[in-house]
């Protein structure tokens, strides 16, 4: 046997698919949130560091003669900042946080292969979905054949010979099952020699056959534009072809189209053509109406002709704005039919028709250069380079191992209600990892101020041990925010870092003033011994206060993040159960710790830690109770400002540049207005108008001011001519 080899290694078609593959490399966006969160937490702990450096040691000359508290208490308290405000815990809770969610997704038939992915999925916007076996059941009903050549029943014939049932296929079953039981008979006195199955590069299967009489022929069937340019008799009926698969792809019937040749395979004749229906699934249309409702953008991806794609979108009710594949390697036949550019019509398109594997590809690169996240779905080896492109590369059920090992979910059931499910169920992991991330930041800014500013006023003290106390606590609780009740978002999620960092670092500035004033008041004045007769508190025992004021205003923090409207309000964003529990037993450890503290230890004199009391630890629960309810307006105010939304000023304050999945995005979308929201933004308007008015009125003012003077010049220079006449 001889052969012409064309090419080989990585210039071979699947070599090439690979290639692309390996170059494919995605960076995970919650690892640049997190290097964005540790970037700042650390570098505001070592400006508080070196605030305290040079205070103590520079300015105060604080002496350093060991490591331990009470012979070097400056350098000792540094750790105070560094543990307390380091979000150590993060990336343990974050990946616990996905690792359920990947469970929960796994019980809704969605296998996470990549962890991050879990993250990912909820920024999904557009997804680019199969239609045969996602959209359809791939249950195929075959209706009356079209013959060009022969008998109808030979059409069928010879599209069963080029089938093996065997492989599971559902065309391949769906051939065989068509044939009478005459036929079936008939079919096992021929020899199927050799076999090649459907691959989506050729788009079709050929075998070759003996017949009982020992004649050796090939018989074929794919898609009828393949088969209609290898036979010889294309020409001829070609114009006979593309109108009936044109008239019955309008009634939405897929055309296969069939061929047979002689034994060295020159010469093909194409005999017929093969309707077949494949039925939308009975939940398709409606899982597409809540993909939109998500802000999901479906977009069909099929290798069927176009008339059959765009009558299948009529169908299932989605668009039918469908384009031919050919337009990827095309662009300037793209223009030149559409007036339109590729990114353009990648951007507006419904969906693409007679799609290759490597178009798939392009597909995606397209639309993520227009700044879009995307998940495709795909089965094939050849569809893995799409799938390794793609944000989420999802691997539908029956997927190839290639498939399967470049995409980030693999499916084990049927259908796009699955995806739609994890969409949804990403979006929940996706709210408690944003509120743990702003919890975090903001017990970092109030752990470096509220420690930095009390021992740089007041020469104040904080021991060490105290604060692993309370870094156990709070963050031990912080893990059952991975199973805490939320609600997903009704549209796509994104990484606002503006948002985040804004609000996070105003609640903890705010929580801040709330411990310093608290301290201040307990310890330097006596305004609790004249209004309640509590005596005030030694540095000692004000560490039993602060501690356990800090616990409980810091981690009562969670609930105002994980809140989109007033966290007060538990009817309408009720906590996660295992959440509240697990702050009662910290707060309640935190409180026994307030009242009777370590007993004095370390008992050097400089950190010892007595408690306050339980008179003090009442102050302490009511002045966190006083101080919980202002924190909802400030998240209001601060992320209607960072989104550009409230304007308090004569001039306009806009951010345009905003974080989205670690991707910077120009002029994103606003989150739905709530409630509170509206409220904030109509106390804004409320005082521009009055601004304006006031600014108004002394305009008005001003001018009547300058008439005034106007008409007491006339009056005197009316005296002044009248005297003068008077004198001549």
């Amino acid at each position: 046997m001889m052969a012409v080899v064309h090419a080989t290694g990585l210039n071979t078609f699947f070599g090439k698919a690979a290639a692309l593959v390996q170059s494919s490399h995605k960076k995970s966006h919650i690892h640049v949130i997190l290097k964005a969160i540790g970037y700042f937490c650390i570098l505001f702990v070592l400006a508080g560091c070196v605030a305290e450096l040079i205070t103590q040691f520079a300015i105060r000359g604080k002496p350093c003669t060991g490591v331990v508290d009470a012979e070097c208490a400056p350098l000792n308290n540094m750790l105070v900042l560094v543990v307390g405000g380091l979000p150590i815990a993060m990336p343990t809770i974050l990946s616990v946080t996905m690792a359920l969610g990947a469970s929960a997704l796994a019980k809704k038939k969605a296998i996470v292969s990549r962890l991050t992915a879990v993250e990912e999925i909820a920024g999904m916007e557009v997804l680019c979905s199969d239609k045969t076996g996602t959209l359809t059941k791939n249950e195929l009903s075959i209706s009356n054949p079209v013959a060009y050549v022969g008998e109808v029943a030979d059409v069928i014939f010879d599209a069963a010979l080029a089938s093996k049932p065997e492989n599971g296929d559902a065309i391949d079953i769906a051939m065989v099952a068509s044939c009478t039981d005459e036929q079936r008979e008939l079919l096992k006195q021929f020899k199927t020699l050799h076999f090649q199955p459907f691959d989506p590069v050729g788009k079709k299967t050929v075998a070759k056959i003996q017949s009982p009489e020992g004649e050796v022929f090939h018989t074929t069937k794919g898609a009828p534009q393949v088969i209609l340019g290898l036979a010889e008799n294309g020409p001829k009926i070609r114009k006979s072809v593309l109108a009936d698969i044109e008239r019955l792809g309008q009634a939405g019937y897929r055309t296969l189209g069939v061929a047979v040749a002689d034994k060295k395979v020159k010469r093909w004749t194409m005999t017929g053509l093969i309707p077949m229906f494949d039925p939308p699934r009975d939940d398709t249309q409606e899982t597409i109406h809540r993909a939109e409702n998500l802000g999901v953008e479906v977009k069909m991806i099929t290798g069927d002709h176009l008339t059959i794609a765009k009558e299948t979108a009529r169908i299932l009710g989605m668009g039918t704005n469908i384009f031919p594949a050919e337009y990827m390697k095309n662009a300037d036949k793209a223009r030149q039919d559409t007036g339109l550019d590729l990114h353009e019509i990648v951007r507006q398109a419904d969906g693409f028709a007679e799609v290759f594997p490597e178009d798939k590809y392009t597909i995606v690169e397209k639309l993520q250069k227009g700044n879009h996240i995307v998940g495709m779905t795909g089965d094939g080896v050849n569809d893995a380079p799409a799938l390794k492109k793609a944000n989420i590369g999802i691997a539908v059920s029956g997927a190839t191992d290639a498939a399967r090992g470049a995409s980030d979910i693999v499916l084990t059931k049927e259908g796009l209600s699955v995806i739609v499910d994890a969409i949804i169920g990403s979006r929940k992991i996706f709210q408690r990892m944003k509120n743990y991330c702003m919890y975090s930041i903001s017990v970092c800014v109030r752990i470096v101020l509220t420690f930095g500013i009390l021992t740089l006023a007041y020469d104040w003290y904080f021991p060490t041990i105290a604060t692993v106390m309370f870094a156990i606590f709070n963050d031990g609780s912080m893990l059952t925010i991975s199973k805490d009740r939320v609600k997903p978002s009704p549209k796509p999620e994104m990484w606002n870092l503006l948002e985040i960092f804004g609000t996070a670092i105003a609640l903890g500035t705010y929580l801040s003033a709330s411990t310093i004033i608290l301290f201040h008041l307990a310890v330097y004045t006596d305004t609790f011994e004249n209004w309640f007769g509590l005596d005030q508190l030694s540095y000692a025992d004000a560490r039993g206060l602060i501690y356990l004021q800090v616990s409980v205003s810091g981690l009562a923090t969670v609930f105002v993040t994980r809140a989109q409207g007033f966290s007060w309000m538990f009817w309408r964003e009720r906590p996660g159960l295992r959440v509240i529990i697990a702050f009662c037993i910290a707060q309640a450890a935190a409180t026994v710790l307030g009242a009777y503290g370590l007993g004095g230890f370390p008992s050097d004199g400089a950190t010892d830690f007595n408690g306050s009391g339980w008179w003090w630890v009442l102050v302490a629960w009511i002045w966190c109770f006083i101080w919980f309810w202002p924190m909802d307006i400030i998240k209001f105010v601060v992320r209607s400002v960072m989104r550009g939304e409230v304007n308090l000023f004569s001039h306009r304050f806009s951010v345009s540049m905003q974080l989205i999945h670690g991707q910077p995005q120009v002029g994103a979308t606003p989150e739905t207005t709530t409630y509170e929201q509206t409220v904030i933004t109509n106390l804004a308007s409320k005082m521009k108008r009055r601004f304006r008015r006031h600014k108004h009125a002394d305009a008005e003012s001003e001018a009547m001011n300058v008439d005034d003077r106007h008409k007491d010049l006339d009056v005197v220079e009316a005296a002044t001519a009248s005297k003068a006449a008077q004198k001549r």
